[in-house]
């Protein structure tokens, strides 16, 4: 990775290459961001970043609805449950 890794870097493209240009520069360095970040079982991870309102939500919640225990296998049906677990990796990520 570079010395610019998470900060924003202004896409510059020659003058007669006008708008086009830079749409392009900018989808060639995304994609190539996103490749380069990539697991090489297919997937992307990164810590999660939130703020307090989603904790404020969960916290609201549980309060209202009570803490819920229950699995997906309880809450959907079988074919639910097979659709997700094709997404699962075959093994644990390192």
């Amino acid at each position: 990775m570079s010395g610019s890794e998470g900060r924003l870097a202004l896409v510059e493209a020659a003058p007669e290459e006008g708008l086009g240009g830079q749409v392009a520069q900018a989808i060639t360095r995304a994609t190539q961001y996103l490749a380069t970040t990539q697991h090489a079982l297919g997937y992307w991870q990164a810590p999660l970043e939130a703020n307090v309102t989603m904790e404020a939500e969960y916290v609201f919640f549980n309060r209202i609805l009570g803490p819920q225990d229950f699995t997906i296998a309880e809450a959907a049906p079988a074919e639910a449950q097979a659709y997700w677990d094709s997404f699962r990796p075959t093994e644990p990520p390192p």
